[in-house]
């Protein structure tokens, strides 16, 4: 008994349309074959951004609905908007994972302070006012979530 020879390592099978020969893979001479697995890339940055401020933004919601203060929802809210921002982000646009949380917080101050009692929803310059007097006070939060993101970027970016 003799054994069937195997076709060349670029091709697969009989073409689609059954005729003679073998169909080309999928891959080129010298590529690896496709592992039948599909890769996430990542959101875009746009994407990246709207998630993590909803995220945090609802935190805020749910922080001025039962306590009157952006405070623990807040800060959770902002910590998982961290984590989105630094592993949901494209690899190509994994810088936008350290840029992003810092402005995510700040976005969602000024969007959260109308809802929250004691709040403004005044002036820019109230606006601003609130703005620095918690960023003042949450630092520590800020700081935390930032920190967050950096050590996973900085993996993602080791790992390749």
């Amino acid at each position: 008994m003799s054994a069937q020879p195997h076709p060349p390592e670029d091709t697969l099978g009989p073409p689609a349309d059954g005729g003679g020969g073998t169909r080309p893979l999928s891959h080129g001479p010298g590529e690896r074959p496709h592992s039948g697995r599909v890769r996430w890339r990542g959101l875009p940055v746009v994407a990246t951004a709207v998630l993590a401020l909803g995220i945090t933004v609802a935190g805020g919601l749910l922080d001025a609905g039962t306590s009157g203060e952006l405070g623990t929802w807040f800060t959770v809210g902002f910590v998982l908007s961290a984590l989105v921002a630094s592993l949901g982000v494209r690899s190509e646009d994994l810088i936008w994972g350290l840029i992003l949380p810092p402005l995510v917080f700040a976005a969602s101050v000024l969007l959260t302070s109308p809802v929250v009692p004691g709040g403004t929803s005044g002036s820019v310059h109230d606006q601003l006012l609130e703005l620095g007097t918690t960023l003042a006070l949450k630092a520590p939060d800020l700081t935390v979530g930032t920190l967050v993101a950096t050590v996973l970027v900085v993996v993602r970016r080791l790992r390749g």
